[in-house]
């Protein structure tokens, strides 16, 4: 692959959560699910473990845990969740394996954060919106409940896949030359954070 091409697909790739109700292929999902345990991951530990729910039962069920019952009256119309959700865990015996020196827990999320990465990525070929979710820490409980998740594994995400049913357009990136420090960091160009914070707040915005 050349890296202009890359480039672009990493550009592509989108938060959304608009998606049609339209099946993913099997032969997509296992892709999805092959590009994410090649990731890197600390002492080739490879701690993911990803539960595919594609029922209807279990969907809805897992909206009502993270997102709450909609509100009476809403006029946003009926929830549609899409196709497939993938909760994806980590396996917290497998820190034991990393050096004693490093800081386990930094490398144990690093490691999940590239296999969700390498998901997000290979739907964006296959043609397929995804979303990157938060668990919050009151929907912990009931959703391990409702997967039988043994206490070895710790949820980190959920994501979320469809077809789209809009392409959003590409959310603001800052610059290379803004980001990039050579040889030392350029005191100069501390970033002012202080107008981010207050124009994004707080929220778990699009990624």
């Amino acid at each position: 692959m050349e890296i202009e091409a890359l480039l672009e697909l990493m550009r592509n790739r989108r938060h959304n959560g608009r998606v049609k109700a339209d099946p993913i292929p099997d032969e997509h999902l296992k892709k999805i699910l092959e590009a994410a345990c090649w990731a890197p991951s600390g002492n080739n530990a490879q701690p993911w473990e990803f539960v595919v729910v594609k029922s209807p039962e279990a969907k809805a069920k897992i909206r009502e845990i993270m997102e709450g019952a909609a509100r009476p009256g809403s006029s946003h119309g009926p929830q549609v969740d899409p196709p497939v959700m993938i909760v994806v865990c980590g396996d917290t015996r497998l820190k034991e394996s990393y050096p004693e020196s490093i800081n386990r827990q930094e490398v144990f999320y690093s490691s999940l954060a590239a296999a969700i990465q390498n998901m997000h990525l290979a739907a964006t070929v296959l043609g397929l919106a995804t979303t990157w979710g938060t668990v919050r820490e009151a929907s912990m409980a009931p959703l391990r409940q409702l997967l039988d998740l043994p206490e070895e594994l710790e949820i980190v995400a959920l994501v979320r896949g469809g077809y789209p049913q809009e392409a959003p357009s590409p959310k603001p990136r800052r610059p290379v030359e803004e980001a990039a420090h050579y040889e030392r960091f350029s005191r100069a160009r501390l970033r002012d954070v202080k107008q981010f914070i207050e124009s994004y707040g707080k929220g778990g915005g699009s990624l």
